[in-house]
């Protein structure tokens, strides 16, 4: 198939409709693009597959360690913990600095 399309200002262009249809390509395939001499290459990037992503993790030596887990699901408690403490109050107003980004949260403490 040959066919002319052109490049807008923005450098986009539309690929024909038989041609995406019949190569697979939808909104949101990845495409390669080759510069091979006075020609460009458009090649579709498949996803890979599963015995794929099993070598890449072979190659580099197996699953990483398991520390990346245990490290959130503690730095998680913390921020639990700190959520957890009680509000210091502070001119009527309820005061919590809290742990993370050293954000401060104010709310109005309901007197009884």
């Amino acid at each position: 198939m040959t066919t002319t399309v052109k490049v807008s200002a923005n450098g986009r262009m539309v690929l024909p409709e038989a041609l995406r249809k019949r190569r697979g390509i939808q909104a949101g395939t990845a495409l390669r693009v080759t510069e091979a001499g006075d020609s460009i290459l458009l090649t579709p990037i498949s996803p890979p597959t599963e015995e794929e992503l099993q070598a890449v993790i072979e190659a580099a030596g197996g699953p990483g360690p398991a520390e990346p887990r245990h490290a959130r699901k503690l730095v998680e408690a913390a921020i639990e913990r700190v959520r957890a403490r009680p509000a210091v109050s502070l001119r009527g107003r309820a005061f919590r600095k809290s742990a993370i980004a050293g954000s401060t949260k104010l709310r109005v403490r309901q007197r009884a």
